[in-house]
């Protein structure tokens, strides 16, 4: 590969994708075989890069492994003190573009401009494709899209597809087939429609937990197709502490390339009828301020039930008690900010080979609340 090569000569601080044992690995497109007819291979590909681009490599690395990728259809955007990456581009046939810098000093305005220039270049596409910076794909990110991207020309309650569990912990996440809707969009690697309002979006991704933000709901994967670096000052809109949170323990992304998705019950009528069905058949967990303590060395029911546990609440806004049992678990937990991942007051995620739905006093689903439950309270 005289061209990568000839490219790392030239720049000595990229050290993993000019390593010598690597610097002859072909940069082709891989070719798709089950789904080379799917709506998401011919989608553009909007890639963001930052100030510190040491570790961009990795991610159009992952992007050019994806079965299927047409290379003419991203666009890799770049600020002006990189033009680097501009050669970079050149190396994997994708299309480079450059920020104007007098007009994009916050990240936000960066993703924004990005938006505005994969609308203009590709007039007829109705979703774009969106890796944020510091992002890796799982071999099956495009694969996971591809029987998913249909939802949005479904079920206009739905604004994005996202490749990122913002409770993807390792130890409450492990069914890669399953999905969830959620009303939160952290970002790092999703698809949304034309005209998705990026800017409020982008500017208040973390700062509520209600989906008003996207104009909708999000389908988030129980295993991300997706991984964050963790390298906490890249720049991209997220505070730092909150960032802290979201990395704060080991992280799981899926590496199988063979899933078949469980995207039947997705659209909003037949997701309320699964949440029903599942619910009526649940096994209510009754809980105590002391089951956290001892809750990693608890061993649910030999059934594989979903676990339903409900908990009291004052307010749809009040999450004293959901952010205990985050903590116990080892989901997402934040002081200031509400817990990831709700979907009307319920939060579900994947425990020990069973499904678990936590239940708030205010979520429509408490009903399913046995009369002899007594709900969590933190008094």
């Amino acid at each position: 590969n005289d061209d990568r090569r000839q490219f790392c000569s030239k720049y000595d601080h990229f050290p993993s994708f000019c390593s010598g044992d690597k610097m002859d690995n072909p940069l082709v497109p891989n070719p798709a075989v089950r789904f080379s007819k799917s709506k998401v291979l011919s989608l553009p590909v909007i890639v963001l890069s930052g100030d510190d681009v040491s570790h961009f490599p990795l991610t159009l690395e992952t992007l050019i492994m994806q079965p299927g990728i047409n290379p003419h259809n991203v666009l890799v955007f770049f600020n002006p003190e990189n033009p680097q990456v501009k050669e970079l581009c050149e190396l994997f046939a994708f299309t480079p573009q450059q920020f104007n810098g007098a007009n994009v000093a916050r990240y936000c305005d960066q993703m924004n401009e990005a938006f505005d220039t994969g609308e203009r270049q590709f007039p007829d596409s109705m979703y774009f494709v969106v890796i944020e910076d510091g992002v890796l794909l799982a071999p099956d990110f495009l694969m996971y899209l591809a029987p998913l991207v249909t939802l949005l020309d479904k079920d206009s309650t739905i604004s994005s597809i996202s490749a990122w569990n913002d409770n993807g912990f390792e130890g409450v996440s492990g069914n890669n087939r399953r999905m969830y809707r959620v009303e939160t969009l952290s970002g790092f690697g999703f698809v949304v429609r034309r005209g998705f309002p990026v800017q409020d979006w982008c500017e208040h991704r973390l700062d509520h937990s209600a989906s008003e933000g996207s104009g909708g709901d999000t389908i988030s994967p129980d295993v991300s197709r997706v991984l964050r670096l963790p390298i906490l000052d890249i720049e991209n809109g997220i505070s730092m502490d909150i960032l802290q949170a979201l990395m704060a323990r080991k992280r799981v992304t899926d590496m199988d390339v063979e899933v078949a998705l469980e995207a039947g019950a997705l659209e909003r009528a037949q997701y309320e009828r699964y949440l029903e069905e599942t619910l009526k058949n649940s096994l209510a967990w009754e809980w105590s301020k002391s089951s956290c303590l001892g809750l990693q060395n608890t061993t649910p029911p030999s059934n594989t039930l979903p676990l339903a546990i409900y908990f009291d609440e004052s307010s749809e806004n009040e999450y004293t008690v959901l952010r205990e049992l985050c903590y116990c678990f080892g989901l997402f937990h934040h002081p200031k900010n509400p817990p990831r991942g709700l979907y009307r007051g319920m939060l579900r995620f994947f425990w020990k080979n069973h499904d678990v739905l936590l239940i708030g006093k205010t979520s429509p689903y408490y009903r399913f609340k046995p009369r002899n439950v007594v709900p969590l309270s933190l008094k």
